[in-house]
């Protein structure tokens, strides 16, 4: 049913990844004034007031994209629970390698520009997305062991 809390816990999560994706995703900068950001439509590094693409960004949006999209499609696929099993599971390897791809963006414009991370708060959104996807699991399993035990009583 649409009322189930795994519902209410994958809509979060679609809604958090479309947050996380929205705005810049990650920023750098150091104390010469250059300053580098990750955003959906790539890598774009700014110096001296002058902004140029460095490169793309897809090993980190395209996983978070798709982490959304799994979460809302299993969101309506509440009368096949192995399909929303799967489609959260799918969700959960998809945010991991979304997490993967930005450590991996991370480390290596640290160490090519010599620049620093900027905390926010869009750092720790993927952190979110990853309990939100564990208590959803936990509630599919939850229904269906109790779906189970109905049948075998009847």
């Amino acid at each position: 049913m649409i009322q189930r809390i795994q519902s209410v816990y994958l809509l979060l999560t679609t809604l958090l990844s479309v947050l996380f994706l929205s705005g810049n995703i990650i920023v750098f900068h150091n104390s010469d004034g250059l300053f580098l950001r990750i955003i959906i439509s790539g890598i774009y590094l700014t110096a001296g007031g002058v902004e140029s693409e460095i490169g793309p960004s897809s090993l980190l949006v395209v996983p978070a994209i798709l982490t959304g999209l799994m979460s809302l499609t299993a969101i309506f696929m509440f009368k096949r629970r192995v399909v929303q099993l799967w489609l959260v599971r799918m969700a959960m390897t998809f945010i991991i390698m979304a997490i993967l791809g930005g450590a991996y963006y991370s480390l290596m414009l640290i160490k090519k520009y010599e620049i620093v991370l900027e905390m926010g708060f869009r750092i720790f959104l993927p952190l979110l997305i990853i309990v939100l996807i564990i208590l959803a699991l936990r509630g599919i399993i939850r229904d269906e062991k109790l779906v189970r035990s109905y049948d075998r009583l009847r």
